[in-house]
């Protein structure tokens, strides 16, 4: 009885668990919160203390005491690219000896790279990463390894996490004494990586940056922000969530930056099939491979578009601020602009950093295999004035001069029926493949009408009456908005459910004004450009020469 009364004891210890009624029993007097329940302190690098903060009954019931640093072991790989274009690992210690050894170059940037659950420092997306950066810009490129802690159980992981942590603050804090700058400091992480970087950023006010990949969701959503990331860890702070939807994922839905991206509503990303694995919190060692990691699809994506965004200049990811992906999907998030202080498109990658509003989400898609770019087009269908509304499909390729050709699909393909009137703008957001087209020339119209039970006994129109199309590739910046007319007669056309008609590009207009104007047609060979600032000095000439000529016909 004793010896099983020792063993409990240890085991309590080493595993801190909870009831409602003991979480309680802690807050018994003003401020008991901020006692800490367990403290431990390693060494020169600092102290992790567990408050009540850290438990929640449902969403973290569990927290575990870190493994001893040299048990976890984490090192620091400074990474450079050889004279035959390989990548060398140098490890490195927190002395600044070590440090320059490794291959530091002082006054260049500094980007951190941090693993994730299972994973490694020498993993495939830090060396794609690595290698993408470093053939790019000057900069350090460094790893943190903290493999031996990053092994099941998942509860022993994220508490080694809190150590790494503090392993890395050590680290920067020599970088600092050596001369870096704070704003010189990019951190990287992905899954639990994310929200080292977000403990790291806690303890070193004014980082520059951290790029959040689908940070995890188990044990961290919903709790306080002492647990998790947040957007006060770096000066900026970007999310790309991936994996969040029902049923097992790795990542979650909570926002927890200044800029929020949920790329194709970080469900199931396409070209992914499963659907996720075991719970992270359940999963063990047996289960897995040899150096195998966890398995997830959606999970990794999020490296894989980070890592894009750095090699594809042609393509830039856009996000667009929404309310929600169901009026994104429907096309009512379609401009990029300044709503007088913050962007409602913003991008993600090494470079970005932007103006953003708090608790907004950002909404993109993407393709199912690489280049997972694509190019978001804002498109607007004039129609004959009628009273009618038209509910259908519109189907787009899209030619430019140079004879390339893209095909437009909505954001969301199970809700690609929308409403048409001659009343309304009729403006939504497709979306198309590489490759970027240059000055369009050309639109193949299809027109599918939604089908109804009551379609046949209502005596509607199946046709439509296009009179204009106005294309604008979604950007940011200065946009060029091309103006089509039907090839047949230059005017309105019907165009049957089910069948196809040709627009040609008659006129381009920089901004846009929303309102539909009247415009004479002139010929492809004829493109003009028209400016706002062209069409005010028109209106002011225009109004000028009336005045002088009431002015001439009053006289004597």
């Amino acid at each position: 009885m004793f010896l099983k009364s020792i063993f409990f004891l240890l085991f309590v210890n080493e595993n801190i668990v909870l009831s409602n009624d003991e979480v309680e029993n802690i807050t018994g007097e003003a401020g008991m919160s901020e006692m800490p329940l367990f403290s431990e302190c390693f060494d020169e690098i600092g102290c992790i203390e567990v408050t009540k903060e850290w438990y929640h009954p449902t969403y973290r019931p569990v927290n575990k005491k870190p493994l001893k640093r040299h048990v976890i072991k984490t090192e620091f790989l400074i990474v450079a690219v050889d004279d035959n274009d390989t990548l060398v690992f140098e490890k490195a210690s927190a002395n600044p000896k070590s440090i320059n050894s490794a291959g530091y170059q002082k006054e260049s940037d500094v980007i951190i790279a941090i693993h994730d659950f299972t994973s490694d420092g020498y993993t495939g997306w830090i060396k794609h990463l690595s290698s993408s950066v470093l053939t790019k810009y000057v900069a350090n490129m460094i790893s943190v390894d903290w493999q031996a802690g990053a092994e099941p159980p998942f509860d022993q992981a994220i508490a080694n996490a809190r150590l790494v942590a503090l392993e890395i603050i050590a680290f920067i804090n020599s970088l600092l004494r050596m001369g870096a700058l704070k704003d010189d400091i990019h951190l990287v992480g992905h899954g639990v990586g994310a929200h080292i970087a977000g403990y790291v950023g806690s303890r070193i006010n004014g980082l520059k940056k951290i790029s959040a990949l689908d940070p995890t969701g188990p044990r961290f959503q919903f709790m306080p922000e002492i647990v998790r990331l947040h957007s006060g860890c770096a000066k900026y702070v970007e999310v790309l969530h991936t994996d969040s939807f029902e049923g097992v994922s790795q990542g979650t839905s909570e926002l927890m930056g200044d800029a929020d991206f949920f790329i194709n509503n970080a469900h199931l990303q396409p070209g992914c099939k499963e659907l996720g694995h075991h719970s992270l919190v359940e999963i063990g060692r047996q289960e897995l491979l040899p150096g195998q990691i966890v398995p997830g699809c959606s999970h990794k994506r999020s490296f894989k578009y980070f890592i894009e965004s750095i090699e594809n200049r042609d393509c830039i990811f856009i996000g667009m601020r929404c309310d929600n992906y169901e009026k994104f999907s429907k096309g009512e998030c379609n401009s990029c602009s300044t709503d007088g202080k913050y962007d409602t498109c913003i991008t993600f990658g090494l470079l970005s950093k932007h103006s953003v509003s708090p608790n907004f989400s950002y909404f993109l898609n993407t393709a199912d295999e690489s280049p997972y770019c694509m190019y978001a087009y804002a498109v607007s269908i004039e129609l004959e004035i009628n009273d009618q509304v038209f509910n259908g499909i519109f189907e787009i390729d899209l030619h430019d001069i140079n004879e390339k050709e893209v095909k437009l699909t909505f954001p969301n393909q199970e809700q690609k029926y929308r409403t048409y009137e001659s009343k309304s703008r009729n403006r939504y957001l497709y979306y198309a493949r590489h490759p970027k087209l240059g000055r369009f020339k050309q639109a193949k119209v299809k027109w599918m009408k939604k089908k109804s039970v009551l379609q046949k006994f209502m005596f509607k129109k199946s046709e439509i009456p296009v009179k204009r199309i106005m294309i604008e590739p979604v950007t940011r910046g200065t946009t060029l908005t091309t103006l089509f007319k039907p090839v047949e007669n230059g005017g309105t056309i019907e165009i049957p459910s089910g069948q196809y008609r040709l627009f040609d590009a008659y006129e381009v207009i920089s901004d846009y004004e929303p309102e539909i104007q009247e415009t004479s047609p002139t010929s492809m060979s004829s493109l003009s450009t028209t400016t706002k600032h062209k069409k005010k000095l028109d209106f002011f000439k225009n109004t000028f020469e009336k005045l002088k000529e009431k002015a001439k016909n009053k006289k004597p």
